[in-house]
């Protein structure tokens, strides 16, 4: 199909000069506009010489925040009765002082599971080590 010119009236050089529009399968994809910002933007790129990866034990690192979870709940609600316990009428005390000593001791026991588990993850965390350039350096189980 041949394309068509509008219909001019008079002479040529009256009108503006307008490029020609190529058609669509003379104008490659890959040939792109100039980039605005290629003389005016500078960009730094800084890349490490290595990058170490610390590896835990997905199971271990799974029970520590199980334990957490359980030491949080239970130090928020020991806090929770004990300040019940300084607000309650002297005779509805001891009641609170109980419960108080019961949430106490699951709080300790908890977060000393919590404490037992952090430390069983830092003793099993094995460091890689990835360099530019190299292979992949494994330090192993520590």
């Amino acid at each position: 199909m041949e394309e068509q010119s509008p219909v001019r009236v008079g002479n040529e050089d009256d009108y503006p000069k307008v490029p020609r529009r190529a058609p669509s399968w003379e104008h490659p994809r890959s040939r792109s506009p100039e980039n605005p910002f290629a003389h005016s933007a500078n960009v730094t790129i800084s890349v490490p010489e290595s990058v170490e990866v610390r590896l835990v034990d997905a199971s271990t690192l799974s029970d520590y925040e199980v334990w957490f979870f359980f030491a949080s709940l239970l130090g928020s609600t020991w806090m929770a009765f004990f300040v019940a316990c300084l607000q309650a009428p002297p005779t509805q005390r001891d009641i609170f002082i109980i419960i108080d000593i019961v949430f106490l001791l699951l709080f300790v026991f908890a977060l000393g599971m919590t404490l037992s588990k952090r430390h069983k993850i830092k003793a099993r965390t094995r460091q890689v080590r990835y360099r530019v350039g190299d292979q992949v350096q494994d330090e192993g189980f520590q």
